[in-house]
């Protein structure tokens, strides 16, 4: 079980919340444009999920939580 108080679990918590609001925004804007939705909401959602894996996959092996502004 994760320790929700740990410093490393508030800022994956945060990384999730930014992830969706990113994600949510992504929906809006091409919302006016359906064939264009799919595939950039697609996009967007494999590029966060593969954000969050990597971030995991640090703090498994470790690690202090990354830098994410690069």
């Amino acid at each position: 079980m994760i320790d929700v108080r740990s410093k490393n679990a508030q800022k994956a918590i945060q990384l999730h919340i930014d992830s969706r609001d990113r994600l949510l925004r992504v929906a809006l804007l091409v919302s006016d444009h359906p064939p264009l939705a799919q595939s950039a909401i697609h996009d967007a959602v494999a590029a966060e999920n593969e954000k969050i894996a990597s971030v995991a996959d640090s703090l498994r092996q470790g690690n202090k939580f990354p830098n994410l502004n690069n």
